[in-house]
């Protein structure tokens, strides 16, 4: 794989796309910093995880303020806690913000198309921000999750497998799902980033011993698991339930019982891998195979996932990006156009409802985002289906013997 040299300074259309990105969020840090109180989840959950992991006290308790991440997690969110709330919260989403805008144009450079002219960078930039600004706005793990796929993404297209191995690793440790894409990767690559991965993973699971008491985290541990085990919304009320595929399927009567659709989620991530295995086995470029994987891998989280709410969709704003622009383009998937606008008006669409809570919540129930994230499976799997053009040959012409020239 090419070494990550330096690029050269950017077209003035892809600054004009950065600077949107920097306006925004510089309005959304001011609304964080003007009134703090309001859709804030460091307020709300993420700075207790950090003072109870401070102090020695239970992280996983049974009020709503608990923060259910994993303890490598809440070591993290200790320089955040340690600071007044005030300060704390600020810091907190600049630094996701910071994050995300670097892995970002990491994974636009080192992932996306090289042929791409500046004019499809700046819309790529511009049409991935819209499923970002809830989790943006709330001040969402979720942002740090994104930034650390497309960067482990980006790293591996650049062949930093250690780099590509701790940012999957990472992004695991918010949310176990994740792991599918660290999966999806070693199934790849298993000698370059099979053993990396599971040396990260390791590694994060033995950091917080080293910050507490050994007895204490252990019992972190198990708290965690047993959180994560009783967790289940599958019979929760619409308006409170995970936006998923479940949600279509209770939305449409279906008979189908809810021990029979976790099967289906089996299939679909073992169909996942067998596209991801085909493309490899095709010889997809890495960039190419690697970009599909992570759409893959993220369609797959967010419509089938264990635990996707609506913020959770920023996972999928990068892919919705790129694939409404290579389709436009003309790409290898001119025919996908009608599908991803379906999906980007669909996505859209909600991100405006969501700000008038009553058409809010009625769009929500309806599942609109788990719709999409179907659409984008399809299409990506179709893509990866199929069989790439063979190169054309040149036309024999008249044969012409050869002159003998003279001694």
């Amino acid at each position: 794989m090419p070494p990550d040299f330096p690029s050269p300074a950017p077209h003035w259309r892809v600054r004009a796309a950065w600077a949107v990105w920097l306006l925004v969020l510089a309005g959304l840090l001011t609304r964080g910093a003007v009134a703090p109180h309001r859709n804030n989840c460091f307020r709300d959950h993420y700075r207790s995880g950090g003072v109870n992991w401070l102090a020695g006290t239970d992280l996983y308790g049974t009020t709503a303020d608990t923060c259910r991440y994993s303890p490598a997690v809440h070591v993290a969110l200790v320089p955040f806690s340690a600071l007044p709330e005030y300060w704390g919260g600020l810091a907190w989403r600049a630094a996701g913000a910071a994050a995300l805008l670097a892995a970002l144009g990491w994974w636009l450079r080192a992932v996306c198309p090289p042929d791409l002219s500046p004019k499809a960078r700046a819309w790529v930039l511009l049409a991935a921000l819209p499923l970002c600004l809830g989790s943006l706005n709330n001040g969402q793990s979720n942002v740090f999750m994104a930034a650390a796929l497309l960067a482990g993404t980006a790293a591996a297209a650049r062949g930093r497998w250690w780099v590509a191995a701790a940012a999957v690793a990472a992004a695991c440790f918010f949310k176990i799902y994740p792991i599918a894409v660290g999966l999806l990767f070693v199934a790849m690559y298993p000698r370059r980033f099979g053993p990396r991965f599971a040396l990260a993973l390791a590694a994060g699971l033995l950091l917080p011993f080293l910050a507490q008491e050994p007895e204490y985290v252990a019992r972190q541990y198990e708290r965690w698991l047993g959180n994560l085990r009783a967790d289940d919304r599958s019979a929760w009320v619409l308006d409170e339930a995970y936006r998923d595929a479940w949600l279509l399927v209770r939305r449409a009567g279906l008979p189908l019982s809810h021990a029979a659709y976790q099967w289906v989620t089996v299939a679909a991530a073992a169909a996942v891998g067998g596209l991801c295995l085909l493309a490899r086995w095709r010889g997809v470029p890495d960039r190419t195979a690697l970009n599909r994987a992570l759409g893959l891998g993220c369609c797959w989280m967010t419509a089938f996932g264990p635990a996707t709410e609506s913020p959770t969709y920023i996972l999928l704003g990068p892919t919705l990006a790129w694939l409404l622009v290579e389709s436009r383009r003309g790409g290898p998937a001119p025919w996908a156009r009608a599908p991803v606008v379906l999906a980007a008006v669909l996505f859209f669409g909600t991100c405006v409802a969501v700000t008038t809570p009553p058409y809010g919540r009625l769009v929500l129930r309806t599942g609109t985002q788990p719709a999409a994230a179907l659409v984008l499976l399809a299409v990506l799997a179709a893509m990866t289906l199929k069989r790439p053009a063979a190169a054309v040959a040149p036309a024999a012409g008249p044969f012409v013997p050869p002159v003998r020239r003279a001694a």
